[in-house]
Formats: C-alpha cells, structure tokens, sequence
C-alpha cells in the first residue's frame, strides 16, 4: 500500500488541521442543501482561497449516509498520460486526516483492463489532492469510512474510452452508494468580462449535457486564442466522462454556484472561473 504524503497543504489549502476544517465547515455552514439528491458532479480544484466557496457546494450537497466512495475524474497537470491512469492501493496522509483509495474499484478496472496495471498514475496531482480535505471532513462529520478512487486522463482521443464510461456505469454506479466529481476549472487567463461571458456560455452547454458543442469550441479556442483566453474548460476529457455518464442515465444539470478568481484575488486582467453542478 503506497502511503502518499499532502504536497499541496500549506498553498493550495490550509496546513494546519483546525485551520482547515474551520474553513471547511465555515462554507458548508453558509450553503443550503439542494432537495435533490445527485451522484455525478462538477467541481473546481484551484486554492482554497480562489474556489474554496464553489467547491463547497459540491460537498454540502454530496454529503449523504449513502455515499461511501467518491470517484474523481482529473488531467494530469504534470505527467503525460497516453491512455488513462488509475489510483493503486494508497492511503493520503492529509492535514486533517487519511484517506484510503478504493482497491476494489482498481482490482475490477485492471482484471477487465489489464493494461491499466502500471504505473503512469500520478499521486501528487493538486486537482486531486485539493478535493481529499472535503472527503475527509464530511466522512467523519457522517461518523462513517469513504474511499476514493481516481482516474487521470488527458485526452478523449483513446480507443477504449467509451468501454471505459461504460464499465464505470455498469459496474461502479449500480449500488447507488458511489458518487463522480469530474475536478475542472472553466476559463483560464481571460480578462473578467470574457471570462463571464464565456464560463456563461459553456456552463449552459453543460447544464444541457452539451459536450459535442464544448468540444467544438475548445477546438477553435486552442486554433486561436483571443483575449488571452487558453481554454474554456481545463479538464475537457475528464467532463467529458461525466457528460457521457449523465446522458446514459438520462441526467440533467444542476447549477450549484459559479465564482472567478478575480472575486477574491482583485485582478480582473487575468482570470479564472469556477463552477459547481450536480447532475439528477
């Protein structure tokens, strides 16, 4: 079992544990809980300090005695992965507290998809990592063990990826005791106004499980970027993943909250959007 050191704490978010769950449960404290209840979900993954309140919504409406695991759909920022990469046995040390990965969930992916036993996984991974503190808040809040599970993947252009969604529909979600986040940003370095303007744009198409569209305007995004703007949607193929998830169930989406970096850092030149949305 790999044990996997926080390398994000004391930047990304709080290193100190009291200082950490005060934050945490200061902003679940001020959001209300949606009526319904969802299983797949988009959350952002910068710094507390930038997306911390948007990524609360995530988990205030998450939170629930039936979860107990909590699969991520991430990119890989620092490590290129062809195919798609999945978590091995590990347990996170985090300020807070540990957290252990789902070894069932990689036994099955691994004896259905032996060529994902290697190992091009990338265990310090913020857009991961960011999310552990919430996990682990909340199962102890529930008085009760949540594992987690990841995949990594940087892009849709793999041969098995539509075996891969449905793999994970038919055999990852069927107990109902599983949720999905796909962890993506929106729109990276644009001024404020773009920024608005296009996160308005591609939340919209995601509320409508647009992806084909959003893949479309990625596309002409990266041919020509304007105004500084470098992507719209910075984990494109992990959205993707839950995109195809929610058009198999018949889901639809919900918008949480959307927030930019400019809010709370004041620099309206270069910035970033965030968003939560819960699918039902």
């Amino acid at each position: 079992m790999n044990i996997i050191k926080a390398n994000y704490n004391g930047t990304f978010y709080p290193n100190n544990k009291t200082e950490l769950n005060a934050f945490i449960s200061t902003q679940l404290k001020k959001i209300q809980r949606c009526k319904q209840t969802a299983l797949l979900f988009i959350s952002p993954h910068a710094g507390y300090q930038f997306s911390g309140k948007t990524m609360s919504y995530t988990y205030k409406n998450l939170a629930s005695e039936k979860i107990e695991n909590i699969i991520f759909l991430c990119i890989s920022h620092q490590k290129n992965i062809e195919d798609i990469a999945i978590s091995p046995p590990a347990v996170f040390e985090l300020p807070n507290g540990n957290i252990e990965t789902n070894i069932s969930f990689y036994e099955q992916f691994i004896c259905k998809y032996n060529e994902l036993n290697n190992n091009n996984f990338n265990f310090h991974e913020h857009s991961l990592e960011v999310h552990l503190p919430y996990c682990i808040y909340i199962a102890e809040q529930l008085n009760k063990k949540i594992k987690i599970f990841c995949m990594q993947i940087n892009t849709i252009n793999i041969k098995n990826i539509e075996n891969y969604i449905t793999f994970i529909n038919n055999n990852l979600l069927k107990d109902q005791k599983t949720a999905i986040i796909a962890s993506s940003d929106l729109s990276h370095f644009p001024d404020y106004k773009t920024c608005k303007e296009k996160d308005l744009k591609t939340i919209n198409l995601l509320l409508e499980n647009n992806i084909e569209e959003i893949i479309k305007q990625e596309k002409k995004i990266q041919e020509n970027i304007i105004n500084n703007l470098h992507t719209g949607i910075c984990a494109l193929p992990a959205v993707y993943i839950l995109i195809k998830l929610a058009q198999i169930n018949k889901y639809r989406g919900i918008l949480l909250d959307y927030s930019n970096s400019a809010e709370n850092s004041g620099d309206f030149t270069r910035c970033v959007g965030y968003c939560a949305i819960m699918y039902i």
